[in-house]
């Protein structure tokens, strides 16, 4: 993870500006093919100024990812305001999908050929922030028959967060030209199989 310095407020719009302009780039023409002097030149900054942020072109992307769990956290309230405990569910996996669609299936590409490369995935389930909220939500929903699968809510947590990363891996390799959120919600459905009155 990248250390910041505190910045002041015209440093924050000049990173600000340069991980937009890098982020729109990255959709446009793909990671690999995004350059640093183009970056510079969409966010209007030269290359020193670019570095003194962002010393090397994988450091936005870290950024990006960085920022992406902060915005995930930012939208945990969603998850209550649902009216039923299998809506809280998808609503889970919703906000997940959802910063997956705010960053681009180029920069989602490049996430997961990173920790192909790191071989970083093995603790995958026991680092991912939602779990132990998922779980509870789980729980209730069984309790309250809102939901027919009856597996181990902590298992079942597991099963949904692989499956819905196996959703968006697939629509990152398909360059984002299936409906995520269409996909991830059937997806969940299938697999919480929720009661008539409680579909999500």
């Amino acid at each position: 993870m990248i250390e910041h310095k505190p910045l002041k407020e015209n440093q924050k719009d000049t990173r600000m500006k340069i991980l937009n302009s890098a982020l729109e780039l990255f959709n446009e023409y793909g990671y690999d093919e995004t350059t640093i002097p183009m970056i510079c030149q969409k966010a209007g900054v030269s290359k020193t100024t670019l570095h003194y942020y962002f010393p090397k072109k994988q450091d936005l992307f870290v950024d990006m990812y960085n920022d992406f769990e902060e915005l995930y956290s930012d939208n945990f309230y969603r998850i209550v305001e649902q009216e039923t405990f299998s809506k809280q569910i998808w609503e889970v996996f919703h906000i997940m999908c959802e910063g997956d669609l705010f960053y681009g299936a180029s920069v989602s590409q490049q996430y997961f050929i990173n920790r192909l490369k790191e071989h970083s995935q093995q603790d995958f389930i026991k680092n991912i922030y939602h779990k132990k909220m998922l779980t509870a939500v789980i729980r209730s929903a069984q309790n309250s028959n809102q939901i027919r699968n009856q597996t181990d809510p902590e298992v079942l947590a597991e099963v949904l967060s692989f499956a819905l990363r196996g959703v968006i891996v697939t629509w990152a390799i398909e360059n984002g030209t299936i409906d995520l959120l269409e996909e991830g919600k059937r997806v969940v459905s299938s697999i919480i199989d929720p009661m008539p009155g409680f579909e999500i």
